[in-house]
């Protein structure tokens, strides 16, 4: 083997387990043989709910990914009981976002307002990131605009962090009223301005290690203000990338 690790169970196995190269040529700075533990084991779990409890039981040495954030308080009230630490660590990349797909083509009319720089805007300025954060974050998140981080070389400036993402009903109407989506259904919502009715878009959600359909469903809320109409449908973590990369999905979390 020419890598650091052999593998002794295949990933499509309920354990994966991977076995340290006595053979291995990478060392560090000391020139101690890489990497430093014999085994390391991964398994298969039916969902994060399964994660959690396995880390509040102590059966975990480390985990990071599908330890959900709201479940914060209960890793750190059972640290005692188990041995274990919780590290929050901060994470210079985004976290949560709202994907638009602007080559979306499954509707004429949709895609011409998605791609539509102002219509973007306008749906920016009608989410509440502040609500969100407090909400599902535990508060622990920065709302921002998708923009680099601060430390980054292509970070373009601090007024790009809240440009166009800062909660402005009253802004984000006046865009889409600018775009000529004035008329109105019997329940307030905008209406196509191809005359197909309400005009509703659709975001696509999955099971995974956050509660995006949480998200989701919030910015739906959000977003009568605006008067537009968002559906939420959650699919499989799978369906979600072939869906995806198949340019089917609108918008998505």
């Amino acid at each position: 083997m020419l890598s650091p690790w052999r593998l002794v169970e295949p990933i499509n196995s309920q354990k994966f387990s991977l076995d340290r190269n006595p053979y291995s040529v990478w060392v560090d700075t000391a020139g101690n043989q890489l990497p430093y533990i014999d085994n390391i084991k991964n398994i298969l779990c039916s969902g994060a709910d399964a994660v959690n409890f396995k880390a509040v039981a102590g059966q975990l040495d480390f985990q990071n990914r599908h330890l959900q954030i709201e479940q914060l308080p209960f890793l750190l009230g059972n640290r005692q009981r188990s041995d274990y630490n919780v590290y929050v660590d901060p994470n210079e990349g985004t976290d949560l976002g709202m994907r638009v797909n602007l080559g979306f083509k499954g509707d004429p009319e949709i895609g011409e307002l998605l791609a539509d720089t102002n219509f973007r805007r306008a749906l920016s300025m009608g989410i509440d990131r502040r609500e969100i954060n407090e909400t599902l974050m535990l508060g622990l998140g920065r709302p921002s605009a998708s923009v680099p981080a601060p430390t980054n070389r292509y970070f373009p400036g601090a007024e790009w962090v809240s440009k166009w993402a800062t909660h402005d009903v009253a802004a984000a109407n006046e865009l889409l009223d600018g775009l000529g989506l004035t008329a109105r259904d019997e329940d307030g919502y905008r209406l196509r301005r191809d005359g197909g009715g309400r005009l509703r878009l659709s975001c696509v959600t999955a099971v995974s290690h956050f509660d995006y359909t949480g998200v989701a469903e919030m910015i739906r809320e959000q977003w009568k203000a605006i008067a537009i109409d968002l559906d939420v449908e959650i699919v499989d973590q799978v369906l979600y990338l072939q869906r995806s990369m198949s340019g089917e999905v609108q918008l998505g979390v």
